[in-house]
C-alpha cells in the first residue's frame, strides 16, 4: 500500500503568513519527496452583529508523492 496524495488544512492569522505556508511546501517539495499540486487559501470573518470581530486565513495544501501507476 502506498500513500499518494496527502491534503492539510492550516489556519493563519495574515494573509502574508498563508502565503508562507504555502511558499514553504513548495520549497521542501524536492527535498520531502513530494510534488504541491494545488494550494490555496480563503479569508474567513467572524462576525457578530454585523461587526467583523476577527479575521483568519484556511490554508489548503495538496501534496501528491506518487501516481497510480508509478513504482
Amino acid at each position: 500500500m502506498n500513500l499518494l496524495k496527502e491534503t492539510i488544512e492550516y489556519r493563519a492569522d495574515s494573509e502574508e503568513a498563508a502565503l508562507d505556508i504555502i511558499q514553504d511546501y513548495r520549497a521542501q517539495a524536492n527535498e520531502k519527496g513530494y510534488e504541491v499540486i494545488k494550494s490555496s487559501y480563503v479569508r474567513k470573518d467572524k462576525k457578530a452583529k454585523g461587526v467583523i470581530v476577527d479575521t483568519a486565513y484556511v490554508v489548503n495544501i495538496t501534496m501528491q508523492y506518487a501516481t497510480v501507476w508509478e513504482v
